[in-house]
């Protein structure tokens, strides 16, 4: 399973799609004209992206659902989502189940769409608090919209519905289905793509009409492998497992500095495999609305948490040994160490 996102650059001096169905241009003629350029722009860059993936040589027949989604009359064709931001045109193509896109500019939206408008999202308290403990709080901002939007293009529910908990990495909404969604923050663009029943591996491309397709560096996205997917799978909360594994992963690598390739996590055990030879330990903890782990070389000590504010200062936390005691303690603790036997506590 594989999730495509391709982004191009608006620009009517650029010649059209030559894949572009009579179909296709009699739609767009239909539309007013501030809106039919980037129809043909984004119907251009779906042909393209199916003939690249396919070899589908003119673009299938597309309709709009109940919903108002776009999407191909031919069940059997894989389903997309389209977005704008600015100049800037994507599409999200997933080769099994289904996807939403959204795109923002970070520092545009706020301050140049700020009039009161009734069906504008309104952060809650956890969110407002995550916004602004980040470094630049619109790209935040952005973040938060984009995930919002590309969820409910995916679900068609509403934002009421729809609760998003960014310190932990995870999401609720009204409905069952899975989906897990991956936003990223570039310099000038944020984007977000929401997909069930999961993204796969995600592949960024890159169009223009002169030199065609390039592929960008995929998304710093590490895909489980089948031990880890087992364990996700036996846990109580899969999203929570995920978010450990993925804050377990990225805590050692900042450690030694190595990739995820050279990484091997065993959480069945409690052991952790690098491709060096330092002794490591990691600890990590799943609390209410946040997902954290330690790594350190060569083994963590006693570790204390705290948690401060500017008026009160410094307060004492429970410690690991006394957190992984609780009876709905979730905290882990892996060892690289091949002589010393490894536990999880859970």
């Amino acid at each position: 399973m594989a999730t495509h996102f391709a982004r191009g650059i608006l620009n009517t001096r650029e010649p059209l799609s030559t894949r572009l169905s009579a179909a296709c241009h009699q739609s767009a003629s239909r539309l007013p004209e501030y809106r039919q350029s980037r129809y043909r722009a984004s119907r251009s860059l779906l042909a393209e992206l199916l003939f690249m993936l396919y070899g589908i040589s003119e673009l299938p027949e597309i309709i709009d659902e109940e919903n108002g989604k776009p999407a191909f009359r031919d069940e059997n064709l894989p389903r997309f989502s389209i977005s704008y931001a600015g100049n800037i045109v994507g599409v999200a193509l997933s080769t099994e189940g289904d996807c939403g896109l959204d795109m923002e500019l970070p520092h545009a939206s706020r301050s140049l769409h700020a009039s009161p408008d009734a069906d504008r999202y309104v952060f809650n308290s956890n969110e407002r608090v995550w916004i602004s403990n980040q470094h630049d709080p619109d790209e935040a901002r952005a973040q938060l919209d984009a995930l919002r939007k590309s969820v409910m293009k995916l679900t068609g529910e509403n934002a009421v519905n729809l609760q998003l908990l960014p310190g932990s990495g995870r999401l609720r909404t009204s409905g069952t289905q899975s989906i897990e969604a991956v936003c990223d923050a570039e310099t000038v663009l944020v984007w977000s793509i929401a997909a069930s029943p999961d993204i796969g591996q995600l592949k960024v491309w890159e169009y223009n009409g002169k030199e065609g397709w390039r592929s960008l560096p995929d998304a710093d996205r590490y895909v489980f492998n089948s031990n880890e997917r087992v364990w996700i799978s036996n846990q109580h909360d899969p999203d929570e497992a995920r978010a450990q594994l993925d804050a377990l992963r990225k805590s050692v690598m900042k450690l030694t500095g190595e990739n995820a390739v050279n990484l091997q996590l065993l959480p069945g055990s409690g052991r952790l495999r690098t491709s060096g030879t330092q002794s490591i330990e990691a600890v990590c903890d799943a609390e209410t609305v946040l997902v954290w782990s330690i790594a350190a070389s060569p083994d963590i000590g006693q570790l204390k948490v705290w948690e401060y504010n500017g008026k009160e200062g410094w307060r004492s936390l429970p410690d690991a040994q006394a957190r992984a005691r609780e009876p709905s303690a979730r905290l882990m603790r892996f060892t690289h160490l091949p002589v010393e036997k490894a536990f999880s506590l859970n």
